[in-house]
């Protein structure tokens, strides 16, 4: 056989079919983007999910450091006796300790058999499980049609945006999943109904044991302008606090003292702007100005808050009130979270899905929205990888620079929507 005819065989038999083949899967994969995205997302995500199961690591560490902490206190030591909880207990990891009020531990002691029996463990993991599903699904609209092709990407990206922070809040066994998952349905049937007596007790009870969750007041304050009732629950949960300093003053100082050394210390504040003011202004002051860094810091905190505040009131002044939980609703909760002092890395989950929805909506509009999105985030992403020059890691911060991207772009989308056509209802997520 001559080399033409090798080279004709070659191409007819091998490398047409197989490009022709090659292209027409990835025109039918880019047809089908959205179950495309979604595959690989689950894929990766499960990925993830196994290597936590198979590598050296728990699953649900978080669940067992609570079965820690009520032996600790069923042995008559104080729940904030970290050495006593690494030592004694051989817990490891957990070099912030016990961050909870000292009611919480007693309540913890009180349902010990959660976190001490197999039963009480099933139980503890499968709420985890459940309250961690219900997230996506509530932020996402609560869809009749979860699975179709417009959301199923959507929880997808829920998993494994922002380092796996949707894993990560499984995996981990924080109570703050069920935290979050009563706070979002409590205020998805406020929203719906007009009616906050399911959302009241459940950002009193949920902000005593975080009390950062306060931030979430900005809905029903924002939205219907229940400033005295919002203002009588900040009111309740600094009562309960107080209540808590009579009954027990040697462990609530224990508490406090915990509290305060923390949040000089960027990473138990995790990713919040507060946190990254912290830690720039310790990096101009130096390390020996750290009560100086906090105050300074808390000063910036007390700025950005009014600032959201006052955005966001700007924003309901020219939108109708939305009946559902729509895209209105998502920027509402994304500005909680920005104000929030304290946000981890598994919280960032909660984010996720208001993110991708209000990415989409900017993608599909095309405005000066998406424009102001993409320089907030692309510049800070530059000042933070420029920080390395200093020896100075700050690039954990570029989630929530990504968040506060598209945060202030869909402000700017909407206010210069208002201004061109008018006010009108803001788009369903559905």
């Amino acid at each position: 056989m001559s080399t033409n005819a090798l080279i004709q065989v070659i191409d007819e038999r091998f490398l047409r079919p197989t490009s022709r083949v090659l292209v027409q899967t990835i025109l039918w994969l880019l047809a089908r983007w959205e179950y495309t995205l979604a595959t690989i997302c689950f894929a990766v995500a499960g990925a993830y999910f196994l290597y936590e199961i198979f590598a050296p690591h728990r699953m649900f560490w978080d669940v067992y450091f609570y079965g820690s902490v009520v032996k600790a206190v069923a042995a008559g030591m104080s729940p904030y006796d970290n050495a006593y909880l690494l030592n004694e207990l051989n817990v490891e990891g957990y070099e912030f300790g016990f961050v909870y009020p000292p009611f919480v531990a007693t309540i913890f002691y009180e349902l010990r058999w959660l976190f001490l029996t197999s039963a009480g463990l099933t139980i503890l993991l499968i709420v985890h499980a459940i309250s961690w599903l219900s997230i996506p699904f509530l932020l996402a609209g609560s869809p009749k049609d979860w699975y179709a092709r417009n959301f199923l990407y959507v929880w997808g990206l829920f998993l494994i945006l922002f380092g796996f922070a949707g894993t990560r809040l499984l995996v981990v066994g924080n109570i703050a999943a069920l935290l979050l998952a009563v706070i979002i349905f409590s205020t998805v049937a406020a929203v719906r109904t007009k009616d906050y007596k399911l959302f009241w007790p459940a950002v009193l009870v949920c902000s005593f044991v975080k009390f950062y969750l306060l931030v979430f007041l900005l809905v029903p304050v924002i939205l219907d302008k229940r400033y005295l009732s919002a203002g009588m629950i900040v009111c309740t949960v600094g009562g309960l606090y107080a209540l808590n300093y009579f009954i027990t003053p040697g462990l609530f100082s224990e508490y406090v003292s915990l509290i305060a050394s923390g949040s000089s210390d960027a990473r138990n504040a995790g990713m919040s702007i507060y946190s990254f003011v912290v830690e720039v202004i310790k990096l101009v002051l130096g390390p020996g100005h750290q009560r100086v860094s906090v105050i300074a810091a808390l000063g910036i905190q007390f700025v950005f808050v009014i600032s959201i505040l006052s955005l966001a009131y700007s924003i309901f002044e020219k939108f109708p009130r939305p009946e559902r939980f729509d895209l209105y609703c998502c920027w509402l909760f994304i500005s909680a979270f920005l104000i929030s002092p304290r946000i981890s890395d598994y919280d960032l989950a909660v984010v996720s899905v208001p993110f991708v929805l209000l990415s989409r909506m900017l993608l599909m509009n095309r405005g000066p929205g998406l424009g102001v999105a993409l320089v907030t985030a692309i510049f800070a992403f530059i000042l933070l990888r420029a920080s390395t020059t200093l020896k100075v890691d700050l690039l954990q911060w570029s989630p929530i620079f990504a968040v506060l991207g598209v945060w202030l772009g869909t402000a700017v989308h909407w206010i210069m929507s208002a201004r061109d056509t008018g006010a009108r209802v803001v788009e369903s997520p559905s």
